[in-house]
């Protein structure tokens, strides 16, 4: 599985209707949100060797970008969508748009935690 990269909101569309998805906030500025960019993509590929029947969508969304403040903002995750940018490297699991868990310092993880968190939640 490949983590799909928005930069302009054109996958927006994907986030909000995917059965399961974990979306990575992206900031280029951020050395933690660097590393923790490394550690999502390694959660990707374990995610897709190991629970490809849970159909989990990763995406990276750009956590500067107006798009991506205002669609923050209306996921009631404080601090999140405050219109500025935590760099944290921050991860939300969603269920067709609904925020289901969250992680604020996505940095703190390994990409085992990740997929861990994933089966927690998704796996039957």
């Amino acid at each position: 599985m490949s983590v799909r990269d928005d930069t302009d909101g054109s996958l927006l569309l994907a986030v909000t209707t995917a059965a399961r998805a974990v979306v990575f906030l992206s900031v280029p500025w951020s050395c933690p949100a660097r590393a923790a960019c490394v550690t999502f993509e390694s959660a990707a590929g374990l995610l897709a060797a190991e629970c490809p029947a849970l159909g989990i969508e990763c995406l990276m969304l750009d956590e500067e970008a107006d798009w991506c403040q205002a669609w923050l903002a209306g996921l009631g995750l404080p601090p999140l969508g405050n219109g500025h940018p935590l760099g944290a490297g921050s991860l939300i699991w969603l269920e067709r748009g609904r925020a289901v868990s969250h992680e604020l310092g996505g940095y703190t993880l390994q990409a085992r935690g990740v997929v861990a968190r994933s089966r927690w939640l998704w796996a039957s």
